[in-house]
């Protein structure tokens, strides 16, 4: 994920910040998945994890149609 949204900066697309947080989920990708923890984090929020993803999808579709 971090090397995508690398690449789409790197290419001139403006990220906003809104999307920019999911690069926080990408280290833990693999334990979130299975619902294991790491030692010492607090479990994931899916309501918010969803918003996220939410917004991920819909800047990604604004930038799909405007291209």
């Amino acid at each position: 994920m971090r090397e995508l949204l690398d690449l789409l900066a790197d290419n001139g697309f403006s990220l906003p910040e809104n999307v920019l947080a999911v690069r926080e989920l990408n280290p833990f990708a693999v334990e979130y998945r299975y619902d294991e923890w790491i030692d010492g984090s607090e479990p994931i929020d899916r309501k918010e994890l969803l918003l996220l993803v939410r917004r991920c999808l819909e800047w990604a579709d604004s930038i799909v149609r405007a291209v």
